[in-house]
């Protein structure tokens, strides 16, 4: 009587089953044509600097070499397969026989075949890069010192970006690179100008409570990228933002939550503050703006509206409460902030989220430097070579995936060596910078971006007005965008 065993078995694979799996050994050989533009993507990446980014080495080589070895797995089970189905026997003859059975076995055939256009489904479209991407920027939310918003679209790992990049296309993203040594040999030259730009136009901290304080730089910030927009004549940064605290400070005060939540109207509220704007930046000796600031009324109208909607008049009510546990104020803030008028960009509101630093209204941000996004500073850094682009990569648009996180990193690893520079005082220039910007980690780091910026513009309104001669300028920045010369 035949047992349960005898009965459930399969047959053995039939001589009809030639074809299916020498299909299946072909399918798992082309298997590989699917890597080669990933292997030669790693390649370009490291030819242009020498070296890869340790995020792009776990995101992005680190899933292709293993998909590789089980590519090379099955490939080599379906060979084995192949060659049993013309030689029964020969395989399971010698001593290795244990091993090569269970291979050899039908069922596992089966699946064998049925995993070899899944893993190339994985392969092609990067699903492994993404999941160890998505699990890095999950774990990075957490509240752990080295990690926290490490990862992500604002996150400082530059192969986190340069894996996004490549992974849209995919595996023809353009990713920006990062020379470490020319990063060092522009924080030399950034700190041989410290103190030879114009006086640092900084807004002081005013003396009001934290939420006061955070409204005032809300709108004050808000109010500057409409100056910048509709090019309007441009006060000293540190006046206006005082003149904004002496209409708190006087007799009709309106950013405190309360009081800005007792106008009837955004367009009341707006109202009110040009009329005060306009009498302070008299004060302070500053140009109003034209038309009393009429072109405004839409952002502080739509600004004063989100403000009440989402967090009752005060936009550090904008943090959840959890934001201490999982992903910190500055980062849930940074979410929430995109959805206001002028914010929307990595410019301002970096901005926004440092002065809200350096005013103390986010406790807990343990001296955190939002850097923010400057398209003059990226150019800056691609001409002086800090900043890397691919041999084919002949315009920089600042569209594409990873381009602005990459530029940020690039301008803040610049900043953040100036302040090392600083620090050990091992110059002259060190010993002068630490002196002119002060003592503290925040001043340095803050003085050492504002010489890069002004450097950067400098620069290239120079460049400008001598034609962009190419053989100086291997990069031009204009309308917005940067292309390559040379």
């Amino acid at each position: 009587m035949p047992t349960p065993h005898t009965t459930t078995a399969m047959k053995p694979l039939e001589a009809a089953n030639y074809a299916a799996i020498a299909a299946a050994v072909v399918t798992a050989l082309g298997g590989y044509k699917l890597f080669e533009p990933k292997l030669e993507r790693i390649r370009a990446v490291r030819n242009e600097i020498g070296s890869l980014e340790p995020g792009f080495r776990l995101f992005y080589q680190f899933p292709q070499l293993l998909l590789i070895f089980i590519t090379s797995a099955l490939f080599l089970d379906l060979l084995v397969v192949f060659f049993d189905t013309l030689h029964p026997g020969v395989m399971t003859a010698g001593r290795l026989s244990k091993f090569i059975a269970p291979a050899l076995a039908p069922e596992t055939t089966i699946w064998v075949i049925f995993a070899v256009p899944l893993v190339g489904g994985i392969a092609y479209w990067n699903f492994l890069p993404r999941f160890f991407m998505g699990l890095a920027r999950l774990l990075s939310m957490l509240p752990i010192k080295g990690l926290q918003n490490r990862f992500g679209p604002n996150g400082e790992s530059v192969g986190w970006h340069q894996t996004a990049a490549v992974v849209e296309g995919p595996d023809k993203g353009q990713p920006l690179m990062v020379d470490r040594d020319a990063v060092e040999r522009v924080a030399w030259a950034t700190l041989a100008k410290i103190g030879q730009t114009k006086s640092r136009d900084y807004a002081s901290e005013p003396n009001l409570p934290p939420d006061v304080k955070a409204n005032v730089a809300l709108f004050g910030c808000i109010l500057e990228a409409v100056y910048y927009a509709q090019v309007w004549p441009r006060p000293e940064w540190s006046k206006f933002f005082a003149a904004l605290a002496d209409i708190e400070l006087g007799p009709n005060p309106i950013f405190a939550p309360a009081n800005l939540t007792s106008f009837p109207s955004g367009q009341a509220f707006f109202e009110a503050l040009r009329d005060r704007l306009e009498a302070a930046l008299k004060t302070q000796h500053q140009p109003c703006p034209p038309d009393r600031g009429l072109a405004a009324a839409a952002d502080v109208v739509r600004t004063w509206n989100l403000l009440n909607e989402k967090a009752k008049g005060d936009v550090l009510g904008l943090v959840p409460a959890f934001a201490r546990f999982f992903g910190g104020q500055a980062f849930w803030l940074d979410r929430r902030l995109r959805t206001f008028p002028r914010l929307d960009s990595l410019g301002m509101r970096p901005q926004l989220i440092k002065l809200l630093i350096r005013w103390k209204t986010i406790p807990n941000s343990h001296g955190a430097f939002a850097q923010p996004f400057s398209k003059h500073q990226t150019w800056l850094l691609l001409q002086e070579g800090a900043l890397r682009a691919l041999p084919e990569q002949k315009e920089i648009t600042f569209h594409s995936t990873g381009q602005v996180g990459i530029a940020r990193i690039a301008a803040l690893q610049v900043i953040k060596h100036v302040a090392k520079l600083i620090e050990q005082g091992d110059s002259k220039e060190a010993l002068n910078a630490g002196t002119h910007l002060g003592q503290t980690a925040w001043e340095r780091l803050e003085g050492a971006d504002f010489t890069l910026w002004g450097w950067s513009n400098a620069a290239s309104k120079d460049a400008a007005a001598n034609g962009w001669s190419k053989t100086t300028w291997h990069w031009k920045f204009e309308d917005g965008r940067v292309q390559r010369q040379s």
